[in-house]
């Protein structure tokens, strides 16, 4: 099996600087998954008490943070209210030891009604300013997949997920598919992306909150 690797990543990090207050605790949990599930659940309760007075204070909240692709954080402070959401997030769900892989939810934009935020429209093309990273080992990924070809057959295609990216560059536990891609073929490519830490392709530091895309296509 021959794999040919396009790796991109785009780091959706838009941020508002004002301050807010930090998230309340989730409850005690005895398990890193039992924590996972109450940090998104605190975080689904945030988003969903949240009132807006305009459109523009709108910001969706996806399956990553409230396990629900139905969230919406509003408010003055709504994207910084966000960002903290998903390092939160990030903190109780990354000791797992597992790779998680689920559909992403669809970029939708929203409308202020009554002072809750409804969805207005799909779609949003991704920022033209996002930042690109990659992994720190350049072959990192495409060792890994051809590692596990020789183990398991990965269906030719193309594959595309996302992830939260750990200010460190630790490697990620988290992935969301984008579009339809074949679920083990995407399990496949998140273990390989999973065994790498990434940077910002011309260096920097990690935002806190960032996300990424790896895109590899696989052939026969």
């Amino acid at each position: 099996m021959r794999l040919s690797l396009i790796v991109g990543m785009l780091l959706l990090a838009a941020c508002r600087h004002a301050p807010v207050p930090a998230p309340a605790p989730a409850p005690a949990a005895t398990t890193a998954e039992a924590r996972c599930g109450a940090q998104r659940t605190e975080n689904r309760r945030r988003a969903e008490a949240s009132r807006c007075t305009a459109d523009e204070e709108c910001v969706h909240a996806g399956r990553y943070e409230t396990a629900t692709c139905d969230a919406w954080v509003a408010g003055p402070d709504a994207d910084e209210a966000l960002r903290q959401m998903r390092v939160a997030t990030d903190a109780a769900c990354r000791d797992e030891g597992r790779v998680s892989v689920t559909p992403a939810c669809l970029s939708m934009a929203a409308a202020c009604v009554a002072g809750r935020c409804v969805v207005r429209a799909a779609a949003i093309a991704r920022d033209p300013h996002d930042l690109v990273a990659v992994p720190e080992d350049p072959a990192c990924v495409a060792e890994a997949l051809m590692h596990a070809s020789a183990e398991t057959r990965i269906s030719s295609g193309r594959v595309e997920l996302r992830f939260p990216l750990s200010a460190d560059g630790s490697p990620p536990r988290y992935f969301e598919a984008v579009g339809p891609v074949d679920p083990d073929a995407a399990v496949e490519v998140a273990r390989a992306s999973s065994a790498c830490r990434w940077r910002l392709r011309d260096g920097g530091v990690i935002p806190p909150g960032a996300w990424g895309t790896v895109v590899v296509g696989v052939g026969e």
